[in-house]
């Protein structure tokens, strides 16, 4: 009875240990099949970075950038006809009012951005923007006759309009790179890592690099439309040239997961805005986008002060463009050799110091010309660096909210900086003297590389995981 009680008791345990084992196997296998769908949601997420319709996605970012901002880097052109022809017995001040609205809003709109593309999707959201910005270029052709009207065509819709092209275009790489993976050792986390930065970085600057190149393609458009044409022509034809390459690459700007956007359903998320990273970067923009208003602004129109005709002086903006260009295209190599915080603060204080000792003090073309290509080189690597620091340093949901804070503040440093500049050059300059801008320029240049030293100190004492590798 015992040995009987004492086996059925083994038995028993037996049996235990048997349900128990099989148990764990349940378990096991229930893991198992856990990790291969986690596995599985994280390739399916992973599907399409770094693809060739990747590439075709950056080569319609970057002809959307080249269309738009090439309107806004042609402006100089747009600000001497209006001072010397079109509105010549107008005060500067008065004129400024229409480069401010329009950049400004083309800046400052991107905010708006991310709560239209989560309501409405990206897609939308960019023809909702090439729709606007042509509707404002074709109204400004009958509106020529006043400063007032021209502020609200040229300025305010076409400004609105750029700004969700703009804001769409820089935000699209984001989606679509990321890094290069290796599939033998299975995913890794996205974003994590210098050396998959590397492309996004390169993707970006590559985009923004169309900003700079854009003068150079819409500058003798608009140049040569304006000699031979008119005014009311020159912007007839950019209106359909820029409603013409926005709707061709809305068909290809679609997110990579279906479904995908912005997280930001609300205009702005104060506990990003007061991050300090966003605000240095935030404040640290707002003064290189003054110093380079001086420079787009006002630098053709010195040219034209030292003797130079209006075509030699229009010719000026294509060197500066192509260097800009260049520059942009080089960011991302700069960007992970040095660190973008690190390269930022260089290029600020050298475009600081050669608005001093070039552009102040001579009245020489070829000095004026040396300068112009040097400061076009340096002064423009905050836009496609901006960028880069935002994608490698934000949740993907929260990008472009970010860049649509920076733009603001692009957008509101032209809005008070460009009225103040136009009442210097009347009230100080007597509209003959430039020497108050380009100081204001100068100045304006070395406060950004103040506040990037401040936020490369933060980053290196309370940031020491960034993800960009090099800061």
């Amino acid at each position: 009875m015992v040995s009987h009680l004492g086996v059925n008791s083994e038995n028993g345990n037996l049996g235990e240990q048997v349900l128990h084992a099989e148990n764990e196997v349940v378990v096991v296998e229930e893991d198992v099949s856990e990790k291969l769908e986690v596995s599985k949601s994280e390739l399916d997420d992973e599907a399409g970075l770094d693809s060739k319709y990747s590439y075709l996605v950056m080569f319609g970012a970057f002809v959307n950038i080249l269309a738009v901002f090439g309107c806004s880097n042609a402006f100089g052109i747009f600000q001497e006809y209006y001072l010397n022809t079109l509105f010549s017995d107008k005060p500067a001040s008065d004129i400024a009012w229409i480069s401010t609205i329009s950049i400004s809003v083309s800046l400052a709109g991107g905010i708006m951005a991310s709560p239209i593309m989560h309501r409405i999707g990206i897609r939308l959201t960019f023809v909702l923007g090439s729709l606007s910005a042509s509707l404002g270029l074709i109204l400004a052709s009958f509106s020529t006759g006043s400063i007032a009207a021209l502020t609200i065509t040229q300025g305010l819709i076409f400004g609105f309009g750029s700004s969700l092209i703009i804001n769409c275009s820089i935000f699209m790489p984001s989606l679509w790179f990321k890094k290069y993976r290796s599939w033998a050792i299975g995913i890794v986390s996205a974003g994590s890592g210098f050396g998959g930065l590397k492309y996004r970085s390169w993707a970006i600057g590559i985009v923004s690099a169309g900003s700079g190149f854009g003068g150079l393609v819409v500058g003798p458009i608009l140049e040569n439309a304006i000699r031979n044409l008119g005014i009311k022509w020159a912007f007839r034809i950019l209106c359909f040239m820029t409603l013409a390459i926005t709707l061709t690459t809305s068909i290809i700007f679609k997110p990579r997961q279906p479904g995908f956007k912005p997280a930001n359903k609300r205009l702005l998320n104060m506990k990003v805005f007061l991050h300090p990273y966003t605000l240095f970067l935030c404040f640290g923009g707002f003064f290189a986008e003054l110093g380079y208003a001086v420079l787009s602004l006002y630098f053709t129109a010195s040219m034209v002060a030292i003797g130079q005709s209006r075509s030699t002086a229009s010719n000026t903006i294509l060197a500066f463009s192509a260097a800009s260009g260049i520059s942009r295209l080089l960011s991302g190599y700069f960007s992970n050799r040095f660190g973008p915080n690190t390269v930022l603060i260089f290029a600020m204080s050298a475009t600081s110091v050669l608005v001093f000792s070039m552009w102040l003090p001579f009245k020489n073309f070829v000095v004026y010309y040396v300068f112009f290509v040097l400061t076009g080189l340096l002064c423009s690597l905050f836009f496609p660096l901006g960028p880069v620091m935002i994608a490698n340093n934000y949740p993907l949901g929260e990008v472009s909210q970010v860049n649509g804070i920076m733009y603001v503040f692009y957008g509101l440093s032209t809005l008070i900086g460009n009225p103040s500049l136009g009442a210097m050059f009347d009230k100080i300059g007597h509209r003959e003297s430039y020497s108050s801008l380009i100081i204001t320029c100068g100045v304006c240049f070395i406060a950004s590389a103040m506040i990037l030293l401040l936020q490369l100190i933060y980053s290196r004492k309370y940031m020491p995981d960034l993800k960009t590798g090099r800061i």
